[in-house]
């Protein structure tokens, strides 16, 4: 593959116009029916049209421009058609959307793509998306947009950060971390902790702990009930008062062999040995906020 970065950015700045990124390629976008790309045009509607969840094969070699450079690796003189990477849609969204979808690639080759812009992400991919490992006990809820940090998770924690399926990693944050205790009410008829990540793309709602049913005590004691999402509230910065985020997670797992003997044994019709994932010993939540980059601990949670 062949992609040229000047080292002047600045050179060229023309951009294709709706006709010329029209020809939408076959295909459904999923794993199961990529986008079949033959040609540039293919190719520049996938970076711009496809999605960073979107999935992809190559059915023929492409030049995106042909005489891009001479032969001593320069470049020709004129304007070019300046290439966007995948998962660096930083000018639509003002943040990397990280590619998380596939290009398969089939054995054939890419070249003359022309990238004339300064940005935190170059390359064909600009940011790839982490992958979540088979192996990682990752619990239930989090498993499409839990991303291992494969340096700090080792056996018995799992540490990693949150991230939509569209590849945005930002999200505005409710919760009911001020819920008050009444002794008078009974037990497991209290809210648990809960707390909800929305996309500050897409806006998809996901659920990133719930006290009620998450963790040793929410799945196996049912100490708590589960909040209505109309008694959360906004997490606010206290340094600049915004309220968008990245959130990341460090779990302890729950000891399988432990769940299995105190669970599972005692109570087959009720845990299944997979069960062990989601009955977790704690729970930290870090958030770092994007406006002021403050780093926050926020929750620390023993859970059994």
């Amino acid at each position: 593959m062949l992609l040229y970065l000047p080292e002047d950015h600045r050179l060229g700045n023309w951009r294709a116009s709706a006709e010329e990124v029209s020809a939408e390629p076959e295909g459904e976008g999923t794993a199961e029916s990529p986008y079949q790309i033959s040609n540039a045009d293919q190719l520049y509607w996938f970076v711009e049209h496809g999605g960073v969840s979107a999935h992809a094969k190559l059915t023929n070699n492409i030049v995106a421009i042909e005489n891009l450079v001479n032969s001593s690796g320069d470049l020709n003189g004129g304007s070019y058609r300046s290439w966007t990477p995948i998962g660096a849609s930083e000018s639509a969204y003002g943040y990397t959307c990280a590619f998380s979808g596939t290009f398969d690639g089939d054995g054939h080759t890419i070249s003359g793509l022309y990238d004339d812009k300064s940005r935190t992400y170059s390359g064909f991919v600009g940011e790839l998306s982490g992958r979540n490992h088979m192996n990682y006990p990752i619990p239930t809820h989090l498993k499409t947009i839990f991303r291992v940090n494969e340096h700090e998770t080792n056996a018995s924690n799992l540490s990693g950060s949150i991230v939509c399926d569209c590849g945005c990693k930002y999200f505005t944050i409710l919760h009911n971390e001020n819920r008050q205790y009444d002794q008078s009410i009974r037990y497991g008829e209290q809210d648990g902790l809960k707390v909800v990540a929305i996309c500050n793309n897409c806006r998809k709602k996901h659920l990133v702990f719930d006290e009620a049913t998450q963790g040793y005590n929410g799945l196996v004691c049912g100490d708590f009930k589960t909040a209505l999402d109309s008694c959360l509230s906004d997490y606010i910065c206290h340094k600049c008062g915004s309220t968008i985020f990245s959130i990341s997670l460090d779990i302890e797992i729950e000891d399988k062999e432990q769940f299995i003997e105190e669970c599972v044994n005692e109570y087959p019709d009720k845990f299944s040995l997979d069960d062990y994932i989601d009955a977790f010993d704690w729970i930290t939540i870090n958030v770092c906020c994007k406006k002021c980059s403050k780093e926050i601990e926020w929750i620390s949670l023993e859970l059994s």
